[in-house]
């Protein structure tokens, strides 16, 4: 259990912003870029200092035939090319060191902002973690390194001017011809893949489908149709595919002749300059060297081009998360709880993008010591109504309190002392049982985690098992669905909250698990724990003190005493499940 000081509303160590966590990320991976781009220049610098031992090779060794100045020329040719490699070497370890320290730092804030957003899809996750993937491939890829040979172009233009304005200016013209056929070449290849993906995915949805409806397609005599179809969209798609890879052999193969043509015109640029009576010398060697280098980064720029486009909408996306995360969070405030009474004062809640409130003006208090049942049709609110209790959402108008103090303001991790929560998905995690009792715990408190297991009835359970409480709950650990709902009730009254929150909380459970859950209401009840509960289950429905029935327009109504009216309760409840 917490301390008491945290109960009395002592303030929690402050945290780093999301957002703010998200921007300092930035500005290191600008300076690891810039790092980069130091290394890079430094290896720009020492390939020039190949071209120079080549040239010095034809100037001073083929003439006199020297072996000594070979020899030195050969050792300082050997230098240089390993410098170039570690620069190289170097360059590659700086982005991909800050590729993953970025996803590494990323990863959490984001799951955990994802999470936050209470009744979105899992989906959502994984599409955030692909943003991830996304980012850090762009930083420590192809892409990055291609951006970095781009911005020492300039260097090897000045150069080239240097040599002469005629070789700067056919290096601009090759870098434009590259670019345009990059671009072109790349549009094209990726509109074939995409049509070739499309037709695969008709096709495997297709399959799909037949085998759902096996018996009709069989007896229908279907089979040879069917067949007919996907033999064509597998050979329609087949078509595409290797268009698709006729256009990405033609772009390697176009950068690869832009190459030689600019070494070629390099050299025709030279001799119609020497015709002239300019004295070049060894540089037009230079040049023709440099000008088949500096198209390189041009040659590759539309697969970078839609690789930078993939990397700015991931990072665009996380942002979004990580600013939403931040909003949602700048209410957190740690509260006293002495009693744990809640009060629900003319509650709206209004989904984003949809024309009516899913809840409409609910008043409710909840004692201590006291169970609300909530029954009604299935997407009537009830979920939403315990998340909005348990500030998950925050509501349109109106308002959530907890002894006083709005749940949608309160620090989620101290309100999870006060309030336990059982959702309908009894999903615990990673873990031994005990972990996942005590909530993942880094030093899980034993005795209350058997406390809470007594409670909850499950300990006996627990005990059967070969492992007992160090059992694993994922993967094959063999526990049943009701036994995970029935761990997840334990996790839920872990550190004796003040009121509890219990989604459907019989839904996986048989008679015997019923049974155990009634007797568990009626010990928080003695024990002076509010409780709410959403069911279906009559003998759960029956526990309670109070049965509150959520209509279609999103408001709640009284439904009477279940020990005083069993069977009209159980009509309700039977019509809310049609």
């Amino acid at each position: 259990m917490a301390s008491d000081a945290s109960r009395d509303g002592r303030a929690a160590m402050p945290t780093l912003p999301a957002g703010q966590a998200l921007a300092q990320l930035r500005d290191q991976a600008k300076t690891a870029i810039q790092l980069a781009l130091v290394v890079g220049g430094s290896a720009t610098l020492l390939t020039f200092a190949t071209i120079w031992i080549k040239l010095e090779v034809f100037r001073l060794v083929v003439p006199t035939g020297s072996i000594p100045t070979a020899l030195g020329l050969g050792m300082g040719f050997l230098i240089v090319a390993g410098l170039l490699v570690v620069l190289d070497h170097l360059r590659d370890l700086i982005l991909l060191a800050a590729g993953n320290r970025l996803a590494r730092a990323v990863s959490g804030p984001v799951i955990l902002a994802a999470a936050a957003r209470a009744g979105e899809p899992a989906a959502a996750s994984g599409a955030l973690l692909k943003d991830v993937e996304e980012v850090r491939r762009a930083l420590a890829g192809p892409l990055c390194t291609a951006l970095l040979d781009a911005a020492l172009v300039p260097v090897a233009l000045l150069l080239l001017w240097w040599l002469h304005p005629w070789f700067a200016v056919l290096a601009v013209v090759c870098c434009l011809l590259a670019a345009a056929a990059s671009l072109l070449a790349e549009g094209r290849a990726r509109g074939a893949l995409a049509s070739a993906n499309a037709l695969a995915a008709r096709s495997a949805g297709g399959v799909a489908d037949a085998m759902r409806c096996a018996e009709a397609v069989e007896a229908m005599g279907m089979r040879a149709a069917l067949e007919r179809r996907w033999r064509d969209d597998l050979r329609q798609g087949g078509e595409r595919m290797r268009a698709a890879q006729e256009l990405g052999r033609r772009l390697s193969a176009s950068g690869a002749t832009l190459q030689g043509l600019a070494a070629g015109g390099a050299m025709l640029v030279g001799a119609l300059l020497s015709l002239r009576g300019e004295e070049l010398g060894a540089g037009l060697m230079a040049a023709m060297l440099l000008t088949g280098r500096v198209i390189e980064p041009f040659a590759r720029l539309g697969s970078a081009t839609q690789d930078w486009g993939s990397a700015t909408a991931a990072w665009a996306r996380l942002a979004r998360t990580m600013e939403q995360a931040d909003e949602g969070a700048l209410a957190g405030t740690v509260f006293a709880c002495p009693e744990g009474r809640l009060v629900l004062e003319r509650l709206t809640y209004l989904h984003p993008g949809t024309p009516r409130p899913l809840l409409r003006e609910v008043d409710l208090t909840v004692t201590p010591g006291e169970v609300v049942a909530i029954i009604g049709p299935p997407g009537s609110g009830k979920t939403t109504l315990l998340r909005l209790m348990l500030g998950m959402f925050h509501p349109t108008a109106g308002g959530v309190f907890l002894d006083g103090h709005a749940t949608s303001q309160w620090d989620h991790e101290d309100l999870a002392r006060h309030v336990g929560y059982l959702p309908q998905d009894p999903n615990l995690g990673d873990g031994t049982i005990a972990e996942a009792i005590a909530r993942l715990a880094i030093a899980p408190d034993l005795v209350a985690v058997l406390r809470a297991a007594r409670r909850a009835g499950v300990d006996q359970m627990i005990a059967s098992l070969p492992l007992g409480y160090a059992t694993r709950v994922a993967g094959d650990s063999g526990l049943s669905m009701g036994q995970r709902q029935r761990v997840a009730l334990a996790r839920a009254l872990y550190g004796d909250p003040r009121l509890v929150l219990l989604d459907e909380p019989t839904a996986w459970l048989d008679t015997q698990g019923e049974a155990a859950v009634e007797a568990l209401l009626a010990r928080l009840k003695a024990d002076g724990v509010g409780v709410v509960l959403s069911s279906h289950r009559r003998g759960v429905v029956a526990t309670a003190d109070r049965v509150l029935v959520m209509g279609s327009a999103g408001t709640l109504r009284e439904a009477g005493t279940p020990r005083a009216e069993p069977a009209r309760i159980g009509a309700i409840n039977g019509k809310a499940s049609a």
